[in-house]
């Protein structure tokens, strides 16, 4: 659900900040950036996966 809800919030703006416990996330944010041309910024995994995701 974390880039479910991802995608939703980049309707509404350009740049948004992603904090997800699913074990998954980071593969499915790697994938959704491919897909849909957004540009992760950031990324940390330290216990959290926290990723700042863009427009391209």
């Amino acid at each position: 659900m974390p880039i479910v809800e991802l995608a939703k919030a980049l309707k509404g703006g350009v740049r948004v900040e992603l904090w997800a416990d699913d074990p998954a996330a980071e593969h499915d944010l790697e994938m959704f950036c491919r897909v849909t041309g957004r540009v992760t910024e950031a990324l940390e995994r330290s216990p959290w996966l926290r990723a700042v995701v863009r427009t391209a």
